[in-house]
């Protein structure tokens, strides 16, 4: 018998804030507090709300997640879509990082992050910048050359 079968899954919702003030929406699923962490990256045009699937494998394996929507993008997070950049999500990601870090959670597992689409293109960028974040990172279908795969989507 799968011992977590029968877990008490527990949701907080957050709003982490960014240096320039903006507010980004994010979604704690965990099992037990002391569960390694997950940073489940949005993927261009998709919430938290759409990684929600991805976060309930996530807790059957003993990994909590932290969803998110970027900002100025689709989702509960400030910002209008037509601001979005990728500079923009990078500064998502680094806040989302830097609350659970700092913030409520007192937070001290593991932690990976996981993404795809132009999501993997931010964290890329940002890892290479700053390699200690995480523990590890895995993408799914990413983006590396984001000009290229913008020139094939758009046609331009």
């Amino acid at each position: 018998m799968d011992e977590r079968a029968d877990l008490v899954i527990s949701q907080q919702v957050f709003e982490a804030r960014r240096s320039d003030g903006q507010t980004i929406h994010c979604v704690y699923d965990y099992a037990y507090p002391t569960d390694p962490v997950v940073v489940v990256v949005p993927t261009f045009e998709a919430t938290a709300r759409h990684n929600a699937m991805l976060s309930r494998f996530l807790l059957g394996l003993g990994l909590s997640s932290m969803r998110f929507d970027f900002t100025n993008h689709v989702g509960c997070s400030s910002g209008e879509i037509i601001n979005f950049t990728l500079t923009s999500a990078y500064h998502d990601l680094d806040a989302v990082l830097a609350f659970l870090r700092d913030g409520p959670l007192e937070f001290t597992a593991d932690l990976a992050i996981i993404s795809s689409s132009l999501g993997t293109r931010v964290c890329l960028r940002y890892l290479a910048d700053y390699p200690e974040a995480a523990d590890f990172h895995v993408s799914l279908l990413g983006v590396v050359d984001a000009g290229h795969t913008i020139k094939i989507a758009t046609g331009w």
